[in-house]
């Protein structure tokens, strides 16, 4: 899962970098997948955790059963712009997981 919101968007970033001609930096071939939430998604998520009626613990995921690519993205981005983007590839990060998909089922039927 990824989370973003201000200050850090993704899709605005590769947005304005690819408008003012500025790399966009990609790790590793682009391929790694990752399931996008905006951040008041999570705290939605969290605050319906706190109130709900269950004893005890439990854990939840807040993502969604889809998933997206930098690359999908970044073409994305360029689809909309009708432009290239400059690409500054970088090696892919230690312990990078692909594919990355999260599993909401549990959050979804109990909060």
């Amino acid at each position: 899962m990824a989370a973003y919101g201000p200050p850090d968007m993704i899709p605005r970033i590769l947005i304005e970098n690819i408008t003012n001609d500025k790399p966009i930096r990609k790790f590793g071939d682009g391929t790694a997948t990752r399931t996008w939430i905006y951040i008041s998604d999570i705290v939605s998520a969290f605050i319906c955790a706190l109130k709900s009626p269950c004893k005890g613990f439990a854990e939840f995921n807040t993502g969604a059963p889809n998933t997206t690519t930098l690359n999908e993205l970044i073409a994305c981005a360029e689809k909309v712009l009708g432009k290239k983007a400059i690409i500054e590839q970088c090696p892919a990060p230690t312990g990078d997981l692909t594919p990355w998909v999260t599993q909401n089922t549990i959050s979804s039927r109990i909060l």
